[in-house]
């Protein structure tokens, strides 16, 4: 498992989107963070992306944020594995509404509250 995960994180950085923005003329406007990756493990037992769906086939990594620090975009790459599929090849329509609230409300906290997670 462990070696898989440095697999999905090398193409996770070599991913052309991912480089092409962190080359952007307006980098510096911008930092990563990565939810999930410090959840501490007595709250994963309780929280759905951060600990049931964590793991080989499932969601392996820890998403990647990149996001402004005026908190008006942002951009999460997320990397979903066969065991999340609903049909073969196919990410549960659930799963994908699940992640997209999820990253919509991290948008709401962060500029609501003017903080930011990491």
């Amino acid at each position: 498992a462990l070696a898989h995960a440095a697999e999905l994180e090398a193409e996770l950085d070599a991913l052309a989107p991912l480089r092409a923005h962190r080359a952007a003329s307006d980098a510096g406007e911008w930092y990563e963070a990565r939810p999930y990756l410090n959840v501490p493990e007595d709250r994963r037992a309780h929280s759905l992306t951060a600990g049931t769906l964590k793991g080989p086939g499932k969601i392996a990594i820890s998403p990647l944020v990149r996001a402004r620090h005026d908190a008006k975009e942002n951009w999460m790459f997320i990397h979903v594995g066969r065991a999340l599929c609903g049909h073969e090849g196919v990410i549960h329509g659930g799963l994908l509404a699940t992640l997209l609230d999820e990253s919509l409300a991290r948008v709401v906290s962060v500029r609501s509250l003017g903080c930011s997670f990491g």
